[in-house]
């Protein structure tokens, strides 16, 4: 289940140029006449002189505006804006800002021994994000810093509780897997996590040999004044409702998560009981993410025999060893013609090699054993 909100996937991005150029050739004759003054007083008679020409071709969209007219246009027209629509700018430029940081937090895979990590990053980037991120809208004079400073808080306290969010879905969701996963031993399954937060993946297969001990997020408190207090009440309010849809999902899923893992394990053990050898691979939707679990199902009675089997290469191999250093000191061959010699430190050679290599396979066999023996 994917937090919808500050990061929901939008048609088109939100852009101040042209919300700015929109309000500006479509303000009433006063608001327009307060913006020229303002003009006039900032950048001089020239300046204002071409806007009061220019206007009308602008705004029949026959010439357009160049990027450094409209740069002052944009620094003159929202300080005659109602405070909805001031808002509405501030909002919507500190969200981009934001949706940047959290991109830049994404596709980061990892282990679990630094989840902690990888979520306490994301909240000292948050802890960072200041006033000097949003460079162009203080120093046109747009805002006050005053006004980017409290509705930075406001974003920066929704942020961080749908970060905190998050991070508790997804603990819930690796305790859930734990618990069912405890009995097994490690090397008879694989899984990873993809949290939806972060659309990161987090390697699980060892999770039975790391006791996961979770931080605490950082948490805030917040308190909207000024100007733009109903709003930012109005914007925390719809924060609000989306993350507690998205709590009442995750329970959802939690549950559904929980009986298909029973269902899933069950299918594992019938298999395992017939003696029968299989793979068996799902996934499931948690509250914070998406499990995916492998599982190799192998006869423990088919893996002793192999070692039987191996063991008793092994020992053959070894009597034909002896056999052949016999047969040369009996025969004295070692007195024969050097081709004979080297003929036989090849065969030994290879002899050697075909030890190691059986060896090798006794030892995976015994390892395999242990793992699904139990």
């Amino acid at each position: 289940m994917i937090i919808q909100g500050t990061f929901t996937n939008k048609p088109k991005r939100f852009s101040t140029y042209s919300y700015v150029e929109n309000e500006f050739f479509n303000a009433d004759r006063e608001t327009l006449r307060k913006i020229t003054d303002l003009y006039y007083d900032l950048y001089g008679y020239g300046p204002y002189k071409y806007l009061i020409n220019t206007y009308p071709y602008w705004k029949s969209r026959n010439v357009s505006t160049s990027p450094q007219t409209m740069g002052r246009i944009i620094e003159c027209v929202p300080r005659f804006l109602s405070d909805e629509k001031r808002f509405f700018i501030l909002k919507n430029e500190v969200i981009n800002f934001i949706e940047k940081l959290h991109h830049k937090q994404q596709n980061k895979n990892t282990s679990l021994s630094e989840l902690n990590t990888l979520f306490k990053n994301y909240q000292t980037q948050i802890d960072n994000f200041n006033q000097s991120n949003l460079p162009y809208m203080v120093g046109k004079r747009i805002f006050t810093p005053e006004e980017i400073e409290q509705f930075l808080l406001v974003c920066k306290y929704a942020l961080l509780e749908k970060l905190n969010l998050a991070f508790r879905q997804v603990q819930n969701d690796l305790v859930l897997f734990k618990e069912k996963i405890s009995s097994f031993n490690t090397g008879v399954f694989k899984a990873s996590y993809q949290i939806d937060f972060l659309n990161s993946k987090i390697d699980l297969s060892d999770i039975n040999e790391i006791q996961p001990d979770f931080i605490k997020l950082k948490q805030q408190e917040i308190n909207p004044n000024g100007a733009y207090k109903q709003f930012a009440e109005q914007y925390i309010l719809e924060e609000f409702m989306e993350m507690s849809f998205s709590v009442k999902e995750g329970a959802v899923n939690h549950f559904i998560k929980s009986k298909d893992l029973d269902f899933f394990l069950d299918q594992y053990y019938q298999i395992n009981t017939k003696e029968n050898e299989a793979t068996l691979k799902s996934d499931f939707k948690g509250e914070g993410g998406q499990l995916t679990v492998i599982l190799e199902v192998k006869s423990v009675h088919k893996i002793k025999s192999m070692i039987l089997f191996s063991a008793a290469k092994l020992l053959i191999y070894f009597a034909v060893l002896i056999f052949a250093i016999l047969l040369v000191v009996r025969l004295k061959l070692y007195e024969v013609v050097i081709p004979v010699i080297i003929g036989g430190f090849i065969l030994g050679l290879i002899l050697l090699e075909i030890f190691r290599s059986e060896i090798q396979t006794l030892k995976n066999l015994k390892l395999d054993l242990k793992r699904y023996g139990q």
